[in-house]
């Protein structure tokens, strides 16, 4: 969440080397050659345009719309088929007799809704149904 809202212009992503990476990853048997769809309102090509300049350029726009209060910012979290939404729902109505693991991702849940809210950012949590 402090990537949503810090001011430091020099705060890069943990994963700053994988940017500069293929996707998903150099092995993969479908893959694409870098990270970087659109740039300058155009398609990037890696093999005309230089990977390492362009990503520098597009994090400047990245930590300039992160110091804007005029930017809603959004926590994504992507669960997919790791979480079911209708066995958690089950299991929150089984209160204090619901599973353990329903009842710390409840807390953990509520703990980043909290955060954000506090940081003036939404969460949006994709799961399974």
């Amino acid at each position: 969440m402090e990537m949503l809202v810090s001011g430091d212009r020099n705060l890069k992503a943990a994963n700053w080397t994988n940017l500069l990476a293929d996707w998903p990853e150099p092995a993969a048997p479908q893959r694409l050659a870098n990270r970087i769809r659109l740039f300058e309102g155009r398609r990037f090509d890696s093999t005309v345009d230089a990977l390492e300049p362009a990503l520098e350029q597009l994090w400047a726009v990245i930590a300039a719309r992160r110091r804007s209060v005029g930017v809603r910012k959004e926590v994504w979290i992507i669960a997919a088929n790791s979480f079911s939404i209708s066995d958690f729902e089950t299991q929150m109505r089984l209160g204090v007799g619901g599973r353990s693991e329903s009842l710390q991702a409840y807390q953990l849940l509520q703990g980043w809704m909290s955060a954000a809210s506090n940081l003036d950012a939404e969460v949006k949590i994709f799961v399974s149904r």
